[in-house]
């Protein structure tokens, strides 16, 4: 009698923790999304505001004349270059392209 009434107990005991288990996981998964989405939604807002202010200062370094405004745009292709080709690309060019106009005016 004593053995069968622990056995009750101890499985509404268990069947209890299981529960309040499956309450404290779900409250737990439910918190560590919200604390994911408030990172992420912080994360590009300052992703945003940085590309804003780099955009902002590039314009203001860039914009004050016509030399500054072709050194970036020198820039920016070289750039576009660098991380179009590799040791093995082969390319054609036209002679109107702007990385033929670069290179005919390295020499």
């Amino acid at each position: 009698m004593f053995t069968k009434i622990n056995c009750q107990t101890r499985d509404e005991f268990r069947s209890e923790g299981q529960g309040d288990a499956s309450v404290i996981n779900g409250e737990k998964e439910r918190d560590l999304q919200t604390i994911q989405s408030a990172a992420f939604k912080e994360a590009e807002e300052i992703m945003g505001k940085a590309d804003a202010e780099a955009a902002a200062i590039y314009t203001a370094v860039y914009d004050r004349s016509s030399a500054s405004r072709d050194l970036y745009a020198f820039m920016k292709a070289m750039e576009t270059f660098e991380k179009t080709f590799d040791a093995e690309t082969q390319i054609i060019l036209s002679t109107k392209s702007e990385l033929y106009r670069y290179l005919k005016d390295m020499n």
